[in-house]
């Protein structure tokens, strides 16, 4: 389960890079800085939702 986890957290950080990619480069992948609350759980017309919390992690400036 644990490397499950692991496997969806590393796919959610490239599906997020590669959206904001034309802002900036968040960088590479890092095991602690997405938590399990940080992984989008809702769906709105088809997307995942990210919460507010996961963009106070990123400095886009």
């Amino acid at each position: 389960m644990e490397n499950k986890l692991k496997t969806t957290k590393k796919s959610t950080w490239d599906e997020i890079r590669e959206s904001l990619i034309l802002c900036g480069n968040i960088g590479e992948f890092e095991e602690d800085m997405i938590h399990n609350e940080d992984i989008p759980r809702l769906i709105y017309k088809g997307k995942a939702v990210l919460g507010d919390n996961l963009f106070r992690k990123f400095n886009l400036s």
